[in-house]
């Protein structure tokens, strides 16, 4: 298995902490199509595709694993610019990381251009502390201000740059 850590240009490849999400293996990169895949490898009993989902609401599983995921995400970022994948995103080989970054090509670097140049915050916002009547809508568990369809933010959430309804992420590689 292939664990995607982000995406960035394949101009100027970053430097890699040894640090991963499974320490046996060190980040690399891959490049495709102008891009760079930051990825390491995992063992597929570990990482096995059916048993993920059940791990990932392992709190014990996750803390051990997301500080490394982070620590080569902010490695990269403050090196370059990149597109960051979500924690425990998995490709079975990096033939199909090469594939991904090929068939994706135009809108990661969309992405990458709309971030170049911006940070990411975490940020705190409590709606009500703010004088906003929050509601809820429909079926969506999410608060809106009064009056205003688009989600508000809630506490603990993190806000990534780019546009409010279609924040940069990496396309879903799917299976």
């Amino acid at each position: 298995m292939t664990y995607l850590y982000c995406i960035t240009g394949s101009m100027q490849l970053p430097l890699l902490p040894a640090v991963s999400v499974f320490p046996v293996f060190p980040p690399y990169t891959i490049c495709a199509a102008g891009l760079a895949a930051i990825v390491s490898r995992v063992p597929d009993e570990e990482y096995d595709p059916e048993r993920t989902p059940q791990r990932v609401m392992d709190r014990l599983w996750v803390e051990q694993r997301s500080p490394a995921h982070e620590t080569v995400v902010g490695t990269v970022l403050r090196q370059t610019t990149l597109v960051p994948a979500a924690f425990c995103t998995l490709l079975d080989s990096e033939e199909q990381v090469t594939e991904y970054l090929e068939t994706h090509v135009d809108t990661l670097e969309a992405q990458l251009h709309l971030l170049q140049g911006r940070q990411e915050y975490w940020v705190d916002i409590d709606p009500i502390m703010l004088g906003f009547q929050v509601r809820w809508t429909g079926l969506e568990d999410r608060p809106t201000l009064k009056g205003i369809e688009k989600p508000v933010p809630t506490p603990q959430q993190k806000l990534v740059v780019g546009d409010r309804d279609s924040p940069a992420r990496c396309p879903n590689p799917g299976r």
